[in-house]
């Protein structure tokens, strides 16, 4: 998250973080389905631990930021025991067939960022606007 402060060199909120970190949680989740695809399970191991961490981060950023009963802290915490799901899965081999279960992994992953990520859309005087607020309000 230091990264993301440090590359503007101005004040970032906690609702820039988290949506910059939403993205890069998506392309995450299409390498790890690809990943899958190929068989290449230490590679999915160690996304999944990335993405698992990042998601800790994030989510002990805003509990410190809203408290812990703020809505997206659950998400997390929500997005974490999906994480380490998909884990035990890659681990005990449970699955019938590859292509099934990456994109079932990615279709539930990317549906979890769903949920977080802000909807915008471009007014007719071509200004962003957000039909659904993200659950962390700028700070």
């Amino acid at each position: 998250m230091e990264q993301v402060r440090s590359k503007r060199g101005e004040k970032v909120t906690l609702r820039d973080e988290v949506n910059h970190f939403i993205a890069l949680f998506q392309d995450a989740h299409e390498e790890i389905r690809k990943s899958i695809q190929k068989e290449e399970w230490n590679l999915v191991l160690s996304l999944l631990e990335e993405c698992q961490n990042t998601a800790i981060e994030i989510g002990t950023r805003i509990e410190q930021e809203k408290g812990e009963d703020y809505v997206t802290v659950k998400r997390w915490e929500q997005y974490c025991e999906l994480i380490f799901q998909i884990h035990t899965d890659v681990v005990n081999g449970t699955w019938a067939a590859i292509e099934q279960f990456a994109d079932a992994v990615g279709e539930k992953l990317n549906r979890v960022m769903d949920e977080m990520a802000p909807y915008y859309y471009k007014d007719v005087y071509g200004k962003a606007k957000t039909t659904v607020s993200t659950p962390v309000e700028n700070s």
